[in-house]
């Protein structure tokens, strides 16, 4: 058995260093904060004077038909999220939203499907990037 003698000073500072590291390991490992994405969106999201008509911090209220959509996103009872509308109503916003919660709280792998690479592309160049 070796027995080691340290001295006070540097005692406390392992301590203190232990202390720190356990905190880290923490943070690690707790669960995501239960945020929904309009409330993540209306807290985190700013528009872009290239993606929108109307720049500035993101409003739940200008749209609020878009709400529950969003919400549904990171909802762990909801497996899918379908959407039928019209054109031009905010859907590309209700996935940036969803896409920006989840890097933001709880990143995972994102999977982004567009019916055309010419789409993907302009969505990402434009939407997608200016939001990030």
């Amino acid at each position: 058995m070796i027995l080691v003698c340290l001295p006070m000073r540097m005692m406390k500072m392992i301590q203190r260093k232990t202390l720190k590291l356990f905190n880290k390991i923490a943070k690690l490992v707790e669960p995501p904060p239960d945020i929904s994405v309009s409330k993540w969106a209306e807290d985190n999201r700013v528009l872009s004077k290239e993606s929108s008509a109307e720049p500035g911090k993101y409003r739940v209220s200008r749209a609020p038909y878009q709400e529950e959509s969003q919400d549904s996103i990171n909802d762990p009872k909801v497996s899918h999220v379908i959407i039928m509308s019209s054109a031009q109503v905010g859907k590309t916003e209700i996935l940036n939203n969803g896409i920006g919660c989840s890097i933001d709280i709880d990143p995972c792998p994102i999977s982004v499907v567009m019916p055309t690479e010419a789409l993907a592309k302009t969505w990402s160049k434009k939407r997608l990037t200016s939001m990030l």
